[in-house]
């Protein structure tokens, strides 16, 4: 039998993790950064401070997410950071339909921006 836990445990959980975003002192947001396959910086996107909303039933929606700037690449991963540039978690991106953690409708840039318009974390049950 798998491990469960109640929405207020997850919902600790979701705001521990996600409250990183916001830790640190260099800048006034944390950023949702855009990588290629060997970590290297296709662009950026600020995060609103607070980055994220309060959870409910373990997920949390993400604040605001300015525009990136333009970025030229191809983008495999996608990585928070906090306020200092420290990664707090990072996952997949893959063009629509591909199954990444986050889908764009392209992968590949040439100068030109990053728009997103929502995301959200879920905590495991």
């Amino acid at each position: 039998m798998a491990l469960t836990h109640t929405d207020a445990t997850r919902n600790a959980a979701v705001s521990a993790k996600l409250g990183r975003i916001d830790a640190g002192t260099t800048n006034a947001n944390g950023q949702l950064e855009f990588l290629a396959a060997d970590d290297s910086l296709i662009c950026a996107c600020d995060c609103a401070n607070p980055a994220f909303g309060e959870p409910a039933a373990g997920v949390a929606t993400a604040n605001a997410i300015a525009e990136s700037s333009n970025g030229t690449g191809t983008i495999a991963i996608h990585r928070f950071v906090d306020r200092d540039g420290n990664e707090v978690f990072r996952g997949t991106v893959t063009a629509t339909g591909g199954g990444g953690d986050i889908e764009l409708s392209s992968v590949t840039l040439n100068n030109e921006p990053v728009r997103i318009s929502s995301y959200t974390y879920t905590e495991g049950e």
